[in-house]
């Protein structure tokens, strides 16, 4: 980080308020809760719902640390009511915590979270413990807190506050104004002094209720606790800070229908992204950069471009078993294929990068997502053949944008295969898929083809198209009783359902589910299903 007079600067904690109508503040305090409070206005939300967020609350400021650099702090503050059963599920909470490379994690501070239930018309307390917190290793990068809210039943209040405090100014926390549950206020305050610049990312349908931009001035304390000599160099300066404010009131709840992509695609919501950081009298520093910027990026790291692009000498004896009996390189491609994705187990779910090295993946036979994909281009390089890597984000894992390389969006790893000016699309990681198939969920709009000139390629849910056909014939014997013949041709994907579900639990299970599916006692003779290991 650039200094200024020869120190560090250090912006201190600064907290403003921002002046709203009378009718525009929350009219609730959060740690005190009444019997009155178990009252709410119906003609607010459906109350078919399972559970209704009373107020969500959010503040993300920057402040002073004594490491020399900026921490950002996220406030959060939440009051729900359970409406019924179902909506317990609303007092679980998973927050996520970043870990750098370092080990450094983002740190979970002053939380507090009680349940209140009204019993003989007072109000019960019951506080969560600190023991009933638990951490959770999701990845090298990312840690869950997590913990339930204690007695918590129909007709109970929770209420849960907590800081955020990072080190990390890329991960500017987002915001939902909506999702499973209706919320009564929703709002969110971010605060941005003017050295940093975001680009400010929403999408959602709902009406804002007040939104508010403002630009205010503060005194910034400049410090540097790590220098050489005993006393600290300190400086003191003013700078403009970015106010915005956003206010939603009475936000229906959203909740995934069939044939829709992932809630996160269609919520009212806003995210932030990191796009340079510039201190006085220092050139601008670009952090997001261009497509082209990540696609040099990812070519020059020593797990992703550089493990494909290396000459895997270590192939040159395996190549000629695997390759026996193609006579040109569409059936080279093919083999390669099913070599790949009958003979290795996918672990789950990574970094779009390689852990170790590819030879480690090929001698183990087992690899992640990303990292089966990446051995798959790596071995077509190797014969010559024309692959290259696909980055795209999975229906469940919401869109990509097709401006800004925001590359944690992106949570899937294909393989682009061209032959004779023909493209193919690989993914060897999911064993029931044929050649040039892709499961449903990988039709999610916009993804990536990573090179060094990264170019945009789409995968569209409209693109997919489904035949299937049914013939039943129905006759009747001497004694009265209907007998025939049914007959269906599925799809290519209803087929891969029933392949999944065939390869988890069996033939006889997949039959005796369709017996069990009439209204009256049928006898099915001579079940059978046609070509289930042609893939294509």
């Amino acid at each position: 980080m650039p200094k200024l007079n020869k120190t560090i600067f250090i912006v201190t904690a600064i907290i403003f308020s921002t002046s709203l109508c009378a009718q525009d503040k929350l009219n609730i305090k959060f740690g005190k809760v009444s019997a009155s409070d178990f009252n709410l206005p119906e003609n607010r939300y459906d109350t078919a719902a399972a559970a209704v967020i009373i107020a969500d609350v959010g503040f993300s400021r920057f402040e002073g640390n004594n490491t020399g650099g900026f921490t950002l702090v996220f406030e959060h503050k939440q009051r729900i009511k359970i409406l019924k059963q179902d909506g317990v599920d609303a007092a679980t909470y998973d927050i996520p915590l970043y870990v750098g490379d370092a080990g450094s994690e983002e740190k979970l501070e002053s939380l507090k979270a009680y349940t209140y239930n009204l019993e003989d018309g007072k109000v019960v307390e019951t506080k969560l413990n600190a023991a009933q917190v638990f951490k959770e290793n999701v990845s090298k990068y990312w840690i869950r807190k997590k913990f339930t809210m204690p007695a918590v039943k129909p007709g109970s209040v929770i209420e849960v506050s907590y800081t955020i405090s990072s080190e990390y100014l890329f991960n500017l926390r987002p915001w939902a104004f909506q999702g499973e549950y209706p919320r009564l206020w929703s709002e969110y305050e971010v605060m941005i002094p003017e050295y940093f610049y975001y680009v400010f990312l929403s999408q959602g349908y709902e009406p804002v209720y007040n939104k508010k931009i403002d630009v205010t001035q503060a005194d910034f304390r400049i410090t540097d606790s790590r220098t050489s000599t005993q006393r600290a160099d300190v400086v003191e300066v003013k700078a403009n800070v970015n106010a915005n404010k956003w206010i939603y009131k009475d936000v229906p709840a959203l909740k995934t229908e069939s044939f829709t992509s992932a809630i996160r695609n269609h919520i009212t919501k806003i995210e932030f992204q990191l796009s340079s950081i510039k201190y006085p009298n220092t050139v601008e520093n670009n952090i997001m950069g261009s497509w082209q910027k990540v696609g040099e990026r990812y070519m020059d790291d020593e797990k992703f471009g550089f493990a494909i692009n290396r000459p895997n000498n270590w192939l040159d004896d395996e190549m000629l078993k695997i390759e026996k009996g193609a006579a040109n390189d569409l059936e080279k491609a093919k083999l390669i294929y099913y070599f790949v994705k009958d003979n290795f187990k996918n672990t789950g779910p990574g970094s779009l990068k390689v852990a170790d090295n590819l030879k480690t993946v090929f001698n183990k036979r087992s690899g992640t997502q990303a990292e089966i994909n990446l051995l798959l281009i790596a071995i077509l390089r190797h014969e010559k053949i024309e692959a290259y890597p696909i980055f795209l984000s999975t229906r469940d894992h919401g869109y990509t944008n097709e401006i800004y390389p925001l590359i944690e969006r992106f949570n899937y790893l294909i393989v682009d295969v061209v032959l004779d000016k023909k493209t193919y699309y690989l993914d060897a990681s999911e064993s029931t898929l044929g050649f040039n198939k892709l499961s449903e969920d990988c039709y999610n709009g916009h993804a990536r083809i990573i090179s060094r000139n990264p170019l945009p390629v789409y995968f569209y849910a409209d693109s997919l198209k489904e035949r299937k056909s049914t013939t039943v014939i129905i006759n009747y014997n001497d004694k009265g009783e209907s007998e025939g013949s049914f007959n269906s041709d599925l799809g290519y994907y209803e087929s891969l359902s029933v392949r999944n579900r065939i390869k988890e639990k069996g033939q006889d299970d997949f039959f005796k589910k369709i017996k069990s599916s009439y209204l009256t006692d049928v006898d099915i003779i001579d079940p059978g299903i046609d070509s289930l290991k042609l893939l294509e």
